[in-house]
């Protein structure tokens, strides 16, 4: 059985202008409980073939609830792109 297709493609250029957005927009909407933001993955190993999926580690300050955090980004209704797990 096939649970989905993995695609995996040649490196992207774009994938750190990608990575780059996002940073800025999640620095917008969380400047107070953002420690430290980091590109991870295979996405960010310039040359590298990848799923074209960028991931984002976003350490928080632990006085900023993660829950607030959710609901910060789920007003932005962009909340489908940025799953948060603990």
């Amino acid at each position: 059985w096939e649970l989905f297709p993995i695609v995996i493609r040649p490196y992207n250029e774009q994938y750190t202008a990608w990575y780059d957005a996002q940073q800025l927009h999640l620095q917008e909407l969380l400047k107070a409980s953002i420690v430290r933001m980091s590109h991870i993955g295979s996405t960010a190993v310039k040359g590298l073939e990848a799923k074209p999926c960028v991931d984002i580690l976003l350490e928080t300050d632990t006085r900023h609830p993660q829950k607030l955090i959710e609901t910060d980004v789920e007003k932005t209704g962009r909340a489908g792109g940025y799953p948060m797990l603990q």
